[in-house]
């Protein structure tokens, strides 16, 4: 079985779908293709095995493009720093042994107008929090990603730290609506903005240049976001949430996990480390799903586990902590 955080980390853009009761993994083919090959390949998350319904080629994703070899141990405290080559080009080193997104800038040193600072300050987020979770802004980046999607420059970077050290990072595009309604998506100061156009089955042009990209190498399924930090407010109660943005909204009390499907790895840290869990769902979770039901029982073996979705419908990255908090207190006396 392949998971999603190996196709994510090889397949930054994939999209999930169940089929037949497994999930099946949409990305583009590397391959030469008349058409692009723009998610046109499919990958089978029970065997890993894929199949290109452009170019006919198929195979099995873990011998064809995952090198397991050469990723990152989170769990590894003892590593060598070294600098990660790749294609014979040395990548700049962050630190702990985690190569770092590209050259990056102090949030604190941008003007107040810089695309960074508006996006951060329009979701509530203060210089203290920026600077509490280290987070930095990439103002060149050193990776570049497949089909013209762009590179890590102009992007936000959100650390990752575990018992103190870097396990890697999450790097997100910053992206705004201008007052025509017309989508915005910022490249860095060599490029500046792009202005993508909605097509006519809504998706928009610049579909292949990823929301997320985390740093290569970094074991998705065994890292959780602000772990630390949330660590140090106590062992009584912890709030997951889905991304760092959400887990920056909500406060220090809380973590994320890179994505609503919670890995058993992850359920194992979280369960050893905290005794009451309040799991706050985005508005788009199915909780009917098998998945859910699977990871909830999961959860809750052995320990004290609430879920809830904000009244107001929003995702908490869009709502007020105020209000997310008085919603957690309400849920808690009523069950």
């Amino acid at each position: 079985m392949i998971t999603a955080e190996q196709i994510l980390a090889e397949f930054p853009e994939a999209r999930e779908s169940e089929s037949d009761g497994h999930i099946e993994y949409y990305v583009h083919c590397r391959r030469s293709h008349r058409k692009g090959g723009i998610y046109k390949m499919s990958i089978n998350g029970d065997t890993g095995l894929y199949y290109c319904h452009d170019c006919g080629a198929s195979g099995s994703v873990l011998n064809d493009y995952l090198d397991i070899a050469n990723q990152f141990l989170p769990s590894s405290i003892e590593r060598e720093a070294v600098v990660q080559k790749k294609k014979k080009k040395e990548y700049i080193e962050w630190k702990d042994g985690i190569p770092s997104p590209g050259d990056m800038m102090e949030m604190s040193s941008l003007d107040d107008d810089h695309p960074a600072i508006v996006y951060v300050k329009k979701r509530g987020m203060t210089v203290d929090i920026i600077s509490r979770y280290g987070i930095t802004y990439c103002r060149k980046g050193q990776y570049k990603f497949s089909n013209g999607g762009g590179t890590t420059s102009g992007r936000i970077v959100f650390p990752v730290y575990m018992l103190g050290k870097l396990v890697g990072w999450q790097a997100r595009i910053i992206d705004t609506f201008t007052p025509r309604g017309r989508r915005a998506v910022w490249q860095g100061e060599d490029i500046g903005w792009i202005y993508p156009i909605k097509q006519e089955d809504g998706t928009w042009s610049d579909f292949i240049v990823p929301k997320y990209f985390t740093c290569p190498g970094m074991k998705r399924g065994a890292s959780i976001f602000g772990f630390d930090l949330a660590l140090a407010q106590g062992k009584d109660l912890v709030v997951i949430t889905e991304g760092p943005v959400d887990c920056l909204k909500v406060g220090q009390k809380s973590i994320s996990t890179f994505g609503s499907k919670l890995t058993n790895q992850q359920i194992r840290i979280i369960k050893s480390n905290w005794d009451s869990i309040i799991w706050l769902l985005d508005k788009d979770i199915d909780t009917e799903s098998t998945w859910f039901h699977r990871v909830l029982s999961d959860l809750s073996t052995g320990s004290s586990v609430n879920w809830l979705k904000l009244s107001s419908c929003l995702d908490p990255g869009e709502s007020n902590q105020q209000e997310i908090w008085k919603e957690i207190h309400q849920h808690i006396i009523k069950t």
